[in-house]
């Protein structure tokens, strides 16, 4: 029935392998069961991903801000001093950005920017 794209996103984050909408034809679904049934991830063909600033609404623009520092390879120092920031303050920036988006590291903090094309 959602046809909307944060609808599918949210299903895809769930685990959702493929998404097709009530509304999709019978070609439509067969061929969404064939895909995932194959292995494949299913979306309708008109489905577009939303901008970063739609898909991270929970972080501020402060934490985007800092994010973006992080992923392009600036230290805590590095990134407090181009803010005019303390490092105490970035350090807690960077905890809550973690949080939120349920990452534990850098590494993970870039994957998951990346695989949402917040970069």
């Amino acid at each position: 029935m959602l046809n909307d794209a944060q609808s599918i996103r949210r299903m895809i984050e769930a685990g959702a392998d493929g998404y097709c909408v009530k509304s999709a034809g019978s070609e439509e679904l067969f061929a969404a069961i064939q895909a995932v049934r194959e292995g494949q991830s299913y979306l309708p063909s008109d489905y577009e991903p939303l901008p970063a600033s739609v898909l991270v609404p929970v972080l501020s623009s402060r934490e985007i801000e800092i994010l973006r520092l992080i992923v392009a390879g600036n230290s805590t120092k590095q990134i407090a001093d181009h803010l005019f920031l303390s490092a105490r303050t970035v350090e807690t920036h960077r905890k809550n950005i973690y949080r939120k988006l349920g990452v534990h590291t850098n590494v993970e903090l870039i994957q998951y920017a990346r695989a949402n094309r917040l970069i």
